[in-house]
């Protein structure tokens, strides 16, 4: 679980401030808004998912063959999240979500951060190859 900018302090959360697109959960833990209604418990109450279509129909959810829901996040990430392996059918046609890439050859999607982080996560290195990493702002190196 990826917590954002959570302060603690002798043992105690501290409110955290939570960037413009987050979530704050009430213990005040800052989640992606994406992972709102996304099947999975990110607050640790399970307050993300609180009136949350049960049908999967819901925007970041994803039906799986076997009636499984699944966060749409899931799709084409190389893993069978379903368990029969219908997230990861299709990929060629599938458009990853905005911050993520698509590898040409896997046709995986993978996070942008993941560029040039020394990880094969297309299988074939083309996330490593220098034409596909990311390029630094002026001045920053």
């Amino acid at each position: 679980m990826y917590l954002r900018l959570l302060q603690w302090q002798k043992g105690h959360n501290l409110l955290a401030t939570c960037l413009q697109n987050d979530f704050q959960c009430s213990n005040g833990q800052c989640i992606q808004q994406e992972w709102l209604c996304d099947t999975e418990n990110d607050c640790g109450n399970n307050e993300d998912e609180v009136g949350c279509p049960t049908d999967c129909s819901g925007v970041h959810q994803f039906k799986c063959a076997n009636n499984k829901c699944i966060t749409i996040e899931f799709r084409c990430d190389g893993d069978n999240d379903c368990l029969d392996n219908t997230d990861e059918q299709s990929c060629d046609t599938w458009q990853c979500p905005v911050d993520e890439v698509k590898c040409p050859s896997s046709h995986l999607c993978i996070e942008k951060a993941w560029l040039c982080d020394g990880d094969n996560d297309c299988h074939d290195n083309w996330d490593e190859q220098p034409a596909n990493c990311p390029v630094a702002p002026a001045g920053r190196r």
